[in-house]
């Protein structure tokens, strides 16, 4: 049954509409379970001061892991169970393959880390298990032995989220790593909420702002493939091992190139508006290259011409990495905008990569220097886009009907009468920013992507008034001739924001607008060791850990309509970056 909000045209379709229409509602994220239940958290958490075990189980993807954790942080024990041979005979993870060798090893592994741990089930208070996402026949496989476990010693059961373990990990006693361009990577424990944080795996590639360990916001997701994905099937076409995954064999074999890189291939999405990430077209390439090589140098040039392969695992790997850097630029940009963030964590299988340790390393130390080329950018983007968009006092696209998008904004924007109304508009979920990043069934172009980002700038401009308009033009036509590069958020744009993030239990941006931080942003890179970059219980327990040492408890397991899920973001999108480009636009109104 159709939403009555909104009104159907003739050119829909069923499997091209936004998920606001159709019948599926997306799974509720974890911080909006989180503040649905904090009052009730609060009363179930353990006392600050107390001591305690928590019993953490993970087996969301191909490993079985369990550990025992102590409440002042310390891993009394942990074990982690691989099947490499599996990946090698299948070509990949194969599901009902790993859920057997879950249901083979697991109970095992839970027995063991308890005898080394020396642990009593009596000092157990909590039972951690990864509810999602994941696969969901390996979550079941964990989530049945933990329910087991819960109701033999009436144990709560919290049902962790995998991604936030990941983004948690840095905070792992003995295993947070500080990054820098001149040093490399060193034992530190300076990282402090809030903070940034790139997640990159083989099942996940996002980009998050932890403001507390039971509150995040979605920056960036990606709208087709994952990193680490993207770089097992790299190692697959260029016949290298993938019992690792192949990530580290794609690292090893770029490590031995010799010389410049004598392959090119092309990043995907370079001009997209949005901030997603895009990996489509790198495996791709890779292929074709490979026909081209194996046309010209035989069907063996892989196993007789080794150099051929590092040469080629480099490019690929560049490719993925330029792609990173490109999205999270933007959104270091969003960060400093809205968030006044300086600090960003790098976790997930991914950032194991020491070669991406260093790009991202040299990105944060080159951003001060390269402040002023950026802003010109901006200017000069920006100012082309509030050029389409004219001096017009009436919002009409003559794309609309060619464009979900555009349409959906052209109905919503009837109800809208100024620009504090816009912001609600942009804040909300209303305008699909979920459409934006990866969706089964809905595909849209990023060419009518990149039209709704200029609708939308449009729209803004029709709400100036004619001297809010008029002084938009003027400075930024200034800027552009004179190659000043000055700009700040509007100091009224954040106070609608703040009041809106205060409806939804978040002080982030009120805070930035409180504090007297400096402009300019030194970024500091953080990481977790390369023991806790993959899949493990340790970070599921912390994950827990850190809510507790917050005053929360975590999610238990009656407050579920279902034991586990494959889908659990960690929060909703929002148009993060829109509503950065209009802080920044709309300081410019100012005389």
């Amino acid at each position: 049954m159709a939403s009555p909000n909104v009104p159907l045209r003739g050119f829909f379709r069923p499997q091209a509409l936004p998920p606001g229409i159709h019948d599926e509602k997306p799974p509720e994220a974890y911080s909006e379970q989180l503040d649905k239940h904090r009052d009730t958290l609060a009363e179930q958490a353990p006392p600050i001061a107390s001591k305690y075990c928590i019993l953490a189980i993970e087996t969301s993807c191909d490993d079985a892991c369990a550990a025992v954790i102590s409440s002042d942080g310390a891993i009394l024990a942990e074990e982690r169970a691989s099947n490499p041979e599996s990946l090698v005979k299948f070509g990949g993870i194969k599901p009902d393959e790993s859920y057997r060798f879950h249901l083979a090893n697991l109970d095992s592994i839970i027995q063991r880390v308890l005898t080394k741990s020396g642990v009593k089930m009596d000092d157990v208070k909590r039972i951690a298990v990864t509810r999602g996402p994941g696969m969901r026949i390996c979550l079941k496989a964990g989530y049945a032995s933990a329910l087991m476990l819960a109701q033999k010693y009436a144990i709560p059961l919290i049902g962790e989220n995998h991604l936030a373990g990941h983004c948690l990990s840095p905070f792992i006693q003995g295993h947070q790593l500080k990054v820098t361009h001149e040093i490399g990577a060193e034992r530190s424990t300076e990282l402090r909420y809030p903070f940034l944080s790139l997640l990159l795996s083989g099942g996940h590639s996002q980009i998050y702002v932890v403001e507390d360990p039971a509150k995040f916001h979605m920056i960036v997701d990606t709208m087709d493939h994952y990193a680490g994905n993207v770089l097992y099937k790299c190692a697959k076409e260029l016949d290298l091992p993938i019992d690792n995954g192949g990530g580290p064999s794609v690292e090893k074999a770029a490590r031995k190139m010799e010389g410049d890189c004598i392959f090119n291939i092309s990043e995907p999405c370079k001009d997209m508006s949005f901030t997603s990430f895009c990996f489509s077209g790198i495996q791709t390439q890779l292929r074709e290259l490979l026909i081209r090589l194996r046309r010209e140098y035989g069907a063996n040039v892989t196993s007789e011409r080794p150099g051929v392969v590092h040469h080629l695992a480099y490019a690929c790997q560049e490719a993925v990495f330029q792609q990173i850097l490109r999205q999270l630029n933007k959104a270091l940009d969003i960060s400093e905008t809205l968030f006044g963030i300086d600090q960003l964590v790098v976790v997930g299988g991914v950032s194991c990569n020491k070669r991406l340790r260093e790009v991202i390393a040299q990105l944060l130390h080159e951003r001060e220097e390269s402040a002023t080329k950026r802003k010109r950018n901006f200017i000069s983007r920006i100012y082309g886009q509030v050029n389409k968009a004219g001096s017009l006092r009436r919002f009409d696209r003559k794309d609309a009907d060619d464009n979900i998008l555009i349409q959906n904004l052209m109905e919503r924007m009837s109800g809208v009468k100024d620009i504090s109304g816009l912001l609600k508009l942009l804040w909300t979920q209303d305008l699909y920013p979920d459409l934006l990043q990866r969706r089964d069934g809905v595909h849209i172009s990023v060419q009518q992507k990149n039209a709704f980002y200029s609708a939308v700038i449009q729209a803004y401009v029709s709400l100036l008034s004619d001297k809010d308009a008029y002084n938009m033009h003027r400075n930024l036509q200034h800027r552009v001739q004179s190659n000043i590069t000055t700009l700040k958020p509007s100091a009224w744009v954040l106070a609608q924001l703040a009041e809106l993030e205060r409806q939804d239990n978040s002080s982030l941006i009120y805070r930035h607008m409180k504090s007297d931080r400096p402009d300019k942003y030194r970024w500091q890179l953080f990481t977790t060791s390369s023991k806790y970059c993959t899949d493990n219980a340790v970070m599921i327990g912390y994950s827990l850990l850190e809510k507790h040492r917050a005053g929360l408890d975590g999610l238990h397991e009656d407050v579920f309509d279902e034991d586990v899920t494959d889908r659990w973001n960690l929060s909703s999108r929002r148009h993060w970056e829109l509503l950065t480009d209009i802080a920044h636009l709309h300081a410019l109104t100012e005389d």
